[in-house]
């Protein structure tokens, strides 16, 4: 199995601590981030794209759950939406093909 690190995680919109108005999210109350779904390449992809890798995206979700259980996600890859582990902590958004929001509670 490939591990996540063999590849970099490439985050952005890390929120400020207080909060912060963006156009791009509805909460900005600093415990969220973006994150690229895990790819064979760096770059923006979507769930939908060849080198998406599903496996490496799923693990990362449930190594995130593992270390902060109460963490949710936005993100539209189906397998992962429609997965016994993640299909209650994973939920779908508009405009969430590319990236996962993870939110900290």
């Amino acid at each position: 199995m490939e591990c996540i690190v063999s590849r970099p995680l490439e985050i952005g919109d890390v929120l400020r601590p207080g909060g912060i108005n963006t156009t791009e999210h509805q909460t900005q109350v600093g415990t969220e981030f973006d994150i690229q779904p895990q790819s064979k390449t760096v770059g923006i992809l979507t769930w939908r794209d060849a080198d998406y890798k599903y496996p490496l995206t799923k693990e990362f979700v449930l190594l995130v759950r593992r270390l902060y259980p109460t963490t949710e996600f936005h993100f539209n890859d189906k397998q992962i939406l429609n997965d016994k582990e993640n299909k209650n902590f994973v939920t779908p958004e508009i405009d969430h093909d590319n990236h996962l929001h993870v939110m900290f509670k």
